[in-house]
């Protein structure tokens, strides 16, 4: 990427920065949810005896929640990591000097990555504790 001129770096690393926020953005947003489901499903479970009706259909809730959130997760952190890992080439190989207002954010944006796939994998396994 030699070719690259550092003014056209500087602008790709500014797109794939906000493509990132973006995507993070949206990976929140399914990364959050299997938690509340589990709330739902615990609350519902707490509030009936074990083998009766409502039990049982908050066991299939679960379940069915569980999987959701694996076919929500799964791809939304995939796409969030193949953002961060092309903004991260960009940074290591075509900007010549990283300065910290460049790699701040980059660093926040990770960090929530990764917490949001945390939170996500918490949510699923505790929806699979629960069905």
């Amino acid at each position: 990427m030699a070719a690259v001129s550092s003014s056209d770096a500087i602008a790709m690393y500014g797109a794939l920065a906000a493509v990132a926020a973006i995507t993070t953005a949206l990976q929140a947003l399914v990364a959050l949810t299997p938690l509340s489901q589990l709330a739902d499903v615990e609350q519902r479970k707490n509030a009936s005896a074990s083998g009766t009706a409502p039990y049982n259909i908050a066991k299939a809730d679960a379940k069915k929640y569980m999987i959701g959130a694996i076919l929500l997760n799964a791809p939304a952190a995939l796409v969030d990591a193949a953002v961060i890992i092309a903004w991260a080439y960009v940074a290591l190989d075509v900007v010549p000097i990283l300065h910290p207002y460049l790699v701040i954010p980059f660093g926040a944006v990770c960090a929530a990555w990764l917490y949001l796939v945390i939170v996500a994998v918490i949510g699923v396994v505790g929806l699979n504790n629960a069905r």
